[in-house]
């Protein structure tokens, strides 16, 4: 069963909540059993899985019992199950040399998380440049299809697959983001859509989930990154707003964490997920409900 690890430094808040009870029953035991092998024997790629919430879905997925292969610009720590190669997404025959890689070691590829993402400090049309629109536009949604375009062949032969890319409440309403986030956003929606429809029929599912603001590493980096000297974010004061009065925007008046992110993650990889095809999943707080 995936715990969330309390990560000095990591994780803004404290997770809250009731403990954990001690699994007493004989149904008890069997659910854990359950959740800790409900993906064994399945070889699942996380695409930007070495930090953040790619990295918790990661630790999440060998925990269940996956074998998983990290591809993201960094190494990540060593974790039994888990094995990183270090690409960079734009790089397409990078990724087609790592995925081919992983196809030959695992011989199959059961499921694909894309995590990957960078933000735009909040440009506008004006002042977004053009090397800052093609990095954000080719990490959040091209290097998806980079990815997608090696794996899915594989997926067809075993007439099974699961895919889950990481879009945004930027992809559902404006205003959330930058002009080149949001635009790379809404992009990742449309792919969802048109994969549903195209791999369907193999046994593909294609879904999305689409987190609010995160409260963890992603979010910390690009805080500090719209907040630096000269950025356009902090001319308009748009990295000032403190995780306070940011909360407030929120309906549940509070921010989001990583471990609020990961359940539905897995879920969509699940075996039992077959119906769920197509969907982009707001996990926000409901404020794209407002």
């Amino acid at each position: 069963m995936w715990l969330s690890p309390a990560r000095t430094g990591d994780v803004l808040e404290a997770r809250t909540g009731a403990e954990e009870l001690p699994v007493t029953t004989t149904s008890e035991r069997a659910a854990v059993v359950a959740a800790e092998s409900r993906f064994t024997e399945q070889n699942i790629v996380v695409v930007g899985g070495a930090s953040g919430i790619g990295g918790e879905v990661a630790s999440a997925l060998a925990q269940a019992g996956a074998t998983v292969d990290v591809l993201d610009r960094v190494e990540r720590p060593q974790e039994e199950k888990i094995t990183t190669s270090v690409v960079d997404v734009r790089d397409r025959d990078a990724v087609a040399a790592a995925l081919a890689a992983v196809v030959e070691r695992r011989t199959s590829v059961d499921g694909v998380v894309y995590a990957a993402g960078v933000l735009d400090g909040y440009a506008t049309l004006e002042e977004i440049s053009p090397e800052l629109m093609d990095v954000v536009l080719d990490v959040n949604c091209v290097g998806a299809v980079n990815v997608l375009q090696q794996v899915v062949p594989t997926m067809k032969t075993a007439g099974y697959g699961r895919i889950v890319l990481f879009g945004s409440i930027a992809g559902i309403v404006a205003g959330a983001g930058g002009i080149a986030y949001t635009m790379s956003k809404h992009a990742v929606a449309g792919l969802v859509k048109h994969l549903a429809v195209e791999l369907g029929p193999y046994g593909i599912t294609t879904n999305s989930v689409a987190p609010g603001s995160i409260q963890g590493t992603k979010i910390r980096t690009s805080i500090t990154a719209i907040t630096s000297p000269g950025s356009v974010a902090t001319d308009r004061g748009l990295g000032v707003m403190s995780a306070e009065d940011a909360a407030k925007t929120y309906p549940v008046g509070r921010l989001g964490t990583i471990d609020a992110v990961v359940p539905t993650v897995l879920h969509l990889l699940d075996r039992s997920s077959w119906f769920i095809n197509g969907a982009e999943v707001a996990i926000d707080g409901g404020f794209t409900s407002k």
